[in-house]
C-alpha cells in the first residue's frame, strides 16, 4: 500500500468503555469528503447491544489561505 498523499484530522470521542474481549462491528459512512465512523459492541444482551463505545470522523485537513 502506498502512503495517504492528503492530509487527514481524525477526531475520535470515547463514549463508554469496551469490554474485552469483545465482538464489535465498525460502521463508517461518507461525510462531507470524508468518513463518519462509530465502533458498536455485538451482544445478545438487550442492554448492551447497539451501545455506541466510540465515534469520530476522518476529514481531509483544510488549509488557510
Amino acid at each position: 500500500q502506498r502512503p495517504i498523499s492528503t492530509p487527514y484530522v481524525l477526531d475520535v470521542q470515547f463514549k463508554r468503555p469496551l469490554p474485552l474481549p469483545a465482538r464489535v462491528a465498525l460502521r463508517a459512512t461518507p461525510d462531507q469528503g470524508g468518513q463518519h465512523f462509530e465502533l458498536q459492541l455485538l451482544s445478545t444482551d438487550p442492554a448492551a447491544a447497539h451501545a455506541i463505545h466510540l465515534q469520530g470522523s476522518l476529514m481531509p485537513l483544510r488549509r488557510k489561505r
